[in-house]
């Protein structure tokens, strides 16, 4: 049995490349390991300072098969999420984690740097609040407020539509949990 960055174990089960190249199955369990383990990553991604990993996801055998019950559509480039099942989510564990497509998954990036110190989708101008909300890496103006709380609610009704129109486009290739989550997902002043 091999040792994987010192942390996780591969008993050779399953392959971890074909035709030299790591499978996905690989690349995303070594991924996950990198993201819990990696003191170096944590430091340049300091979202990822607390996460840890379920004991089970430390075999890759068992998180090989996990991935494959676990992946609906059968498209690799989907990405494991940790945290739209149980918000703010810091574990990686087979009840906590879906498959999502990028576009979803990007929706929930929070951009904290560059954020301020108005709530989440709210930027102040010159004494003026206005609204605005990321569309497919465009960000959309959603209009002049005289109120903060006025801003952040019409980032939220606009955020909170978008999510929706996501979970059923993806609905066919997405777990059920997630479109779920998804359909029931509400944006808050603390995000």
């Amino acid at each position: 049995m091999a040792l994987v960055n010192g942390f996780g174990f591969n008993d050779r089960k399953y392959p971890s490349k074909i035709n030299k190249v790591h499978t996905p199955q690989y690349s995303k369990w070594r991924m996950i390991i990198n993201r819990c383990f990696n003191e170096k990553y944590k430091t340049k991604h300091p979202n990822y300072a607390d996460c840890k990993m379920d004991e089970r996801f430390l075999d890759y055998s068992y998180f090989y098969e996990w991935y494959n019950q676990n992946l609906i559509s059968g498209e690799h480039t989907f990405q494991l999420d940790k945290d739209l099942l149980v918000r703010g989510n810091k574990e990686y564990h087979p009840d906590k984690c879906v498959f999502l497509p990028r576009e979803i998954n990007n929706t929930f990036i929070r951009r904290e740097a560059g954020r301020g110190e108005c709530l989440i989708g709210v930027i102040r101008t010159h004494g003026v609040f206005s609204a605005q909300v990321g569309i497919g890496g465009e960000c959309v103006f959603l209009g002049h407020f005289n109120s903060e709380v006025r801003a952040f609610q019409a980032y939220k009704k606009a955020k909170e539509r978008i999510i929706r129109d996501l979970a059923e486009k993806y609905r066919d290739q997405i777990d059920v949990r997630a479109y779920s989550a998804l359909m029931n997902y509400t944006v808050e002043m603390t995000d």
